[in-house]
């Protein structure tokens, strides 16, 4: 796990990386359908919208996240409440 507290993206306000083996596939582009379906499951709705490939983007009352899926690691931000996604 490594904490992501500043980043050269102004839509980002903090972060988590978590190292996560077999997960996303080669790229990326493997969907993890069992973490999607947990982060809904806890009320967030995904923005299905705004995915950029292997980023999604979940909505929770005011609150948006995204989650970044990588090859054996998933990050997760918490975007800035002006965010443009």
């Amino acid at each position: 796990m490594e904490t992501i507290s500043s980043s050269e993206n102004p839509n980002i306000d903090n972060g988590v990386k978590y190292e996560v083996k077999g997960i996303g596939g080669e790229q990326g582009l493997s969907t993890p359908e069992r973490y999607i379906q947990e982060i809904q499951d806890s009320g967030w709705t995904e923005l299905k919208d705004n995915r950029l490939g292997h980023v999604y983007f979940f909505k929770k009352e005011d609150t948006v996240i995204s989650l970044e899926i990588r090859q054996d690691s998933i990050t997760l931000y918490e975007m800035t409440k002006d965010a443009i996604i």
